[in-house]
């Protein structure tokens, strides 16, 4: 009868094993992305005042875009119910 209920789980966990892959490359796009614009932004600065894009988007106290979207996409993943 066990061998039976694992047997048929194991679709249930291919299929749970996949989706958890394609979650796991769309978070990598996405964070991805938010760094490249964060490297780019911080390289960048305004012809007129010489400020960097970066200080001129971001206060003093703020974390960085890629520290914001990482520390979000834990939270999420973490309170998940």
């Amino acid at each position: 009868m066990l061998s039976s209920t694992i047997y048929q789980s194991l679709p249930l966990q291919e299929h749970l094993w996949q989706k958890l892959g394609v979650l796991m490359e769309k978070l990598r796009v996405s964070i991805g992305a938010v760094w490249h614009m964060q490297r780019v932004l911080a390289k960048k600065r305004d012809p007129l005042t010489h400020v960097l894009f970066i200080d001129g988007c971001l206060d003093e106290m703020s974390p960085l875009p890629s520290e914001h979207i990482w520390y979000g996409k834990v939270h999420a993943t973490i309170h998940v119910r």
